[in-house]
């Protein structure tokens, strides 16, 4: 079981503080990150992601503190997708999902096997060939998914997965989401209550730098309604 602790996690913009001495933790499964636009909710994936350096607070994973000595340690346990990803257009999936191992130094002896995982996870092995610019829009939104899972992390970062998808589309990316958190933590935002109803097992809401926190038990979602609420009252029940 893979665990993410955030203790008193700040940050602040000049004089605006945005997030405010934040607790949270995370396990194994798919937490899902609400809030408003500007709430907060891309600065606290970039956080836990190694992007911003911590201003106040500390962040462990698995029992490893994030600090600055041991960044190349905690960035090769970490998959990281932002909301738009960009890689050459004229990279072949297979091409992509190559330089990523690259990136992280995993032994070439390897790579066919963690490209095969990796691909069979996210539905894509038929596309290996394939340029990045002849996929259509779901299938790209895959095909990253795999490239920030091929190393094998620990835990899974996705800001806006769903953005600019249709609605079989964003099935077929709830489908690959589900598929990739079993023995992972999968961390996403996302606007789509209809997503957060459908995936979170773990629900943070976002509020004038603020959070709160609630998990689910098995076969238990949080509903559109409590969802619309909670998103208007600014906290969870």
């Amino acid at each position: 079981m893979n665990k993410l602790n955030i203790i008193g996690l700040s940050h602040s913009y000049g004089d605006f503080e945005i997030l405010h001495s934040l607790n949270l933790s995370f396990r194994d499964g798919i937490s899902v990150v609400l809030g408003e636009n500007g709430a907060g909710k891309s600065t606290l994936l970039s956080l836990i992601a190694t992007l911003f350096p911590l201003q106040s607070g500390n962040i462990y994973l698995n029992e490893t503190l994030y600090s600055a000595n041991n960044l190349s340690l905690i960035r090769s346990h970490i998959g990281y997708l932002p909301q738009f990803p960009s890689f050459p257009g004229n990279f072949r999936v297979q091409e992509c999902l190559e330089y990523q191992l690259w990136l992280q130094r995993v032994p070439r002896a390897t790579w066919k096997s963690n490209i095969n995982k990796a691909t069979e996870l996210t539905f894509t092995t038929t596309h290996l060939d394939t340029k990045l610019t002849q996929l259509s829009g779901g299938t790209q939104r895959r095909v990253f998914i795999a490239q920030a899972i091929v190393h094998n992390p620990q835990l899974i970062i996705l800001d806006e997965p769903a953005s600019g998808l249709d609605p079989l589309q964003q099935e077929h990316l709830n489908e690959t989401l589900t598929r990739i958190s079993r023995n992972r933590i999968v961390i996403l935002s996302t606007h789509s209550l209809d997503q957060a109803s459908q995936l979170a097992e773990n629900l943070i809401l976002l509020h004038e730098g603020n959070a709160t926190q609630r998990s689910y038990a098995d076969n238990e979602k949080p509903s559109l309604d409590e969802l619309r609420r909670s998103l208007i009252e600014g906290h969870l029940s």
